[in-house]
């Protein structure tokens, strides 16, 4: 039997300071058997992507919210096409504008279909459609697919 594991990060660095790391027999078990291949760093849903045969054409984008939303178990409609609408929050540096993203935001799931409500309202007769109930993401879909690239927030 061949199990491919794909673990961006696991034979990184450790911070400093992080103290004495937990045991992991169970990993440490797998891993001694295991051959690893580093590769260049990229987008792990790229290397996700590339395991599988799915490689996105020079200049485009691997669909990876229609595939998240697989994931959860809400196929997709067939013509829309889905985005990742992560809430982030921009923070003024002296230098630098600052990107901040995640569960540290604190969004609440009340604020969430608040917003999402509100969006949804406004944007209706544009076709847009912003669904934030989900814990693991927040997806906007559009009528018709954009001409554009995006970037991961990673």
């Amino acid at each position: 039997m061949i199990v491919h594991v794909i673990c961006p990060g696991l034979l990184g660095p450790v911070e400093h300071g992080a103290g004495v790391l937990p045991p992991t027999p169970a990993l440490d078990r797998l891993l001694s058997r295991a051959r690893s291949e580093r590769t260049a760093p990229r987008d792990p849903l790229a290397t996700l992507g590339g395991a599988f045969g799915l490689v996105a054409p020079p200049g485009a984008d691997l669909p990876s919210a229609p595939l998240c939303l697989l994931a959860l178990g809400r196929p997709p409609e067939p013509g829309a096409c889905w985005f990742h609408a992560d809430p982030v929050h921009l923070r003024p540096d002296r230098d630098r504008l600052l990107l901040f993203a995640g569960p540290s935001l604190g969004v609440r799931a009340d604020e969430a279909e608040s917003l999402a409500d509100s969006f949804n309202a406004h944007f209706a007769g544009d076709g847009l459609l912003l669904s934030a109930a989900e814990s693991s993401g927040w997806y906007l879909r559009v009528p018709q697919v954009p001409g554009l690239c995006t970037r991961p927030l990673h």
